[in-house]
């Protein structure tokens, strides 16, 4: 067993780099009295509503916000102005301060996890919308200072959130990630769905303890699944509100293929489901792309590398060819459509895909840090932390450059086949 830096990739990689260290402390910040146990009950209500998979490309339109600054194989600036800021406004003038998650809602909408503003915000044709987290207090960083409230959405508070879903009832789930908890808002409410504080305990509801999770996706059958990064392991929180770890052993990074606990992870930090119900994880600190298909865990795109003595973390890189043989660098957010995986391969600047032939290839970005539009091999990005696609455009959450990027691309033809 080795242990990791006591603080995640996840928060190191983009605060560090953005020279902003003393923003570190967000992931220590103290935790608010669990919501009461009316709230957890109200919750519970619904949870057996018919599910679809949020990788399902055909169960909403997202025409409505393809907007005509979308060019083909062109990746272009679909929302912000690159200031950090918390400001809505026109796609050229909206602010963010490192976005890390992306969703679609039930109508389409783009939606951006604002991580550093402790906000969730809406995209639509012509301006952004924060629908979660307003409220919040700037501290002398210019940042939202993280906290923890539940209660009406207009008075809710948040941590760093980094990633969310839908519920096709209009639930949205989201990975509170420095509150080590799930929130849920439902309807004109927020409620603490799953967690209390930090730690690792399989239970129902604020039973369970999570430990910096990141990622969150949901199947067909309602069943949530969360990167519990800090723990390295995968969680699954039933409709019933039961949190089981299916994969990993809290506490053990590592790197092993297996079954259930005997398969160990190094900081998980992106996850997707299938419509076959097939889950992939971003390993985030072991540079691979792996799945969990009934209960047993292998690796499915990348090489780990051995661990240097005084190290937490092996050497990525970068090499697209056969998934095999390829090579990431830290990534992070997954998104599946069809046949095709995304991979937002942060420390390498660029989104990757896994195709239907068994090859990794890069979709967008030149692997260079920058901020550049452009063609796929010249364009430049910073810390791309996610990204999703729908009706034929790619989506990217360009964390450090402050900017969702998109970029139009047909997945049927050419080098995805």
């Amino acid at each position: 067993m080795r242990k990791s830096k006591p603080l995640p990739f996840i928060v190191i990689a983009l605060v560090l780099l953005a020279g902003v260290t003393g923003i570190i402390i967000w992931i220590n910040s103290q935790n608010q009295p669990q919501p009461d146990g009316q709230m957890i009950e109200a919750a519970k209500t619904g949870q057996e509503s018919n599910i679809q998979s949020n990788s399902n490309l055909t169960y909403t339109e997202h025409a409505s916000f393809i907007s005509n600054n979308i060019e083909e194989n062109i990746l272009v600036t679909y929302y912000g102005s690159g200031d950090l800021g918390t400001a809505d406004g026109s796609p050229s003038e909206a602010m963010f301060a490192l976005p890390f998650g992306l969703c679609f809602d039930n109508s389409g909408n783009l939606v951006v996890f604002d991580t550093f503003n402790s906000r969730v915000k809406q995209l639509g044709d012509t301006s952004s919308k924060t629908i979660l987290g307003e409220n919040g207090v700037i501290d002398h960083f210019g940042f939202i200072t993280p906290a923890y409230l539940d209660g009406p959405k207009d008075d809710a508070l948040f941590g760093r959130s980094t990633d969310g879903v839908y519920h096709t009832n209009g639930d949205l789930f989201i990975a509170d990630s420095s509150n080590h908890v799930i929130r849920l808002l439902r309807e004109d409410s927020v409620y603490t769905f799953a967690g209390k504080e930090k730690g690792s305990a399989d239970g129902r509801y604020g039973e369970a303890r999570f430990d910096t999770p990141s990622a969150i996706a949901i199947d067909r059958a309602g069943n949530l699944y969360v990167a519990d990064t800090m723990n390295h392991t995968i969680r699954r929180i039933d409709p019933a509100g039961n949190v089981t770890t299916i994969a990993g052993q809290a506490g053990e990074s590592g790197y092993a293929d297996g079954a259930g606990s005997t398969a160990r992870f190094n900081e998980p930090s992106g996850i997707a489901v299938g419509d076959n119900g097939i889950i992939y994880v971003a390993d985030t600190g072991n540079h691979v792309i792996r799945k969990i298909e009934s209960g047993n865990v292998s690796t499915i795109a990348g090489i780990v590398e051995p661990v240097q003595t005084g190290e937490d973390y092996s050497q990525g890189g970068y090499e697209d060819g056969p998934a095999d043989s390829a090579r990431f660098n830290f990534p992070h957010g997954l998104y599946i459509s069809g046949d095709i995986l995304f991979i937002a391969d942060t420390g390498n600047h660029v989104i990757r895909a896994l195709t239907s032939g068994g090859n990794i290839i890069t979709v967008a970005g030149s692997g260079l840090p920058g901020d550049k539009d452009g063609l796929p091999g010249t364009a430049m990005m910073n810390k791309p932390m996610s990204v999703v696609y729908g009706h034929g455009v790619l989506y990217i959450a360009d964390s450090l450059n402050n900017k969702i990027k998109s970029v139009l691309i047909d997945i049927n033809i050419g080098d995805f086949r």
